[in-house]
């Protein structure tokens, strides 16, 4: 029976997610989104623009320092960009593979790699620098909301 089906004659138990505060709403999302592909939620921070621009600004730092944490075809900066595009950015994988000028497909990839050398203290560093400046670039655009979320 589908759920159209089901019409008047028991609670829709969707019904109390429309009608639920904004922080049960996204916790019902994160829970479904870990069922659906294991992928994390993240909280857009920097428009993903900014956050090409810092990475772009950032690229022959990222190459010097960092390159061995490339992927088969793409440089660490990409990696980077890709996984800030994703964490930071929170953007969907068509923007991120215009943004990032990667294909679509190895969007998971890249991502799980960018993950993956986050453990690594010199990377993270190198990380770390792109997003203070991805943040500094944005500095007086950010919200009440993006401050209460950057302060987590």
């Amino acid at each position: 029976m589908r759920r159209i089906d089901y019409r008047g004659i028991e609670d829709d138990p969707l019904d109390s997610l429309v009608s639920a505060r904004p922080e049960a709403v996204l916790a019902w999302m994160e829970r479904k989104a870990a069922l659906a592909d294991g992928t994390q939620t993240w909280y857009p921070l920097v428009p993903g623009d900014w956050v090409a621009k810092a990475v772009d600004a950032a690229r022959d730092d990222l190459l010097r320092t960092v390159n061995d944490y490339h992927t088969a075809s793409h440089d660490a900066a990409t990696v980077a960009k890709v996984g800030l595009l994703v964490s930071i950015a929170a953007l969907r994988h068509d923007e991120i593979a215009i943004l990032a000028g990667v294909p679509y497909g190895s969007i998971t990839r890249i991502v799980r790699r960018h993950d993956e050398r986050m453990a690594d203290q010199t990377y993270a560093l190198a990380i770390a620098r792109v997003v203070s400046s991805a943040l500094a670039r944005f500095g007086d655009h950010v919200s009440p909301a993006q401050s209460a979320v950057i302060a987590r």
